[in-house]
């Protein structure tokens, strides 16, 4: 079952909101999804599986990474975001009042794919993404498809693999 609801305990109270169905139509929201997955994978792109899988199928001059090919690399990824909006499930966990986004996945449980997981910096370890993938978490089939150097400190369940092909 989808989640609706993450829950949070801050100084002793506990806070709550809606997690929903991210509202294509709204460029607030489809915008914050689009740039914090860029930052986030842009800090430290050669952790994304991409950059080194496209590195070895031949973005390398003289044994360098090429920056032309980077860029191609960039390119290519924000198409297949853009893609990926459109056809996955994206979860926004946000405020009570909607107005501050706490956190998001891009998901294709029907398929046990999860392509993204943000949680905005001051709401990190609470268990806001645990709460945004509750479904998947128990399921010993579920590949990711993108990784990121903050990502990479975070335990996965049990069975999950990595796959940046399974992006495309």
């Amino acid at each position: 079952m989808t989640p609706t609801r993450w829950t949070i305990v801050e100084a002793g109270e506990e806070v709550s909101g809606p997690i929903r169905a991210l509202d294509l139509a709204s460029t607030d929201e489809v915008n914050h999804v689009r740039s914090s997955w860029y930052h986030t994978l842009r800090r430290k792109p050669e952790r994304s599986g991409y950059v080194l899988m496209s590195d070895a199928l031949g973005g390398q001059r003289q044994g360098k990474p090429d920056p032309t090919y980077r860029n191609d690399f960039w390119a290519a990824h924000a198409e297949r975001r853009e893609t990926l909006l459109r056809r996955a499930e994206v979860r926004l966990a946000t405020s009570p009042s909607g107005h501050t986004f706490i956190g998001w996945a891009c998901v294709e449980p029907w398929r046990g794919y999860v392509h993204y997981v943000h949680v905005t910096k001051e709401f990190r370890r609470h268990g806001i993404a645990r709460q945004l993938l509750a479904d998947m978490l128990d399921r010993k089939d579920v590949l990711y498809t993108n990784r990121t150097y903050d990502g990479d400190s975070c335990p996965l369940p049990q069975g999950w693999r990595f796959s940046a092909l399974r992006m495309l």
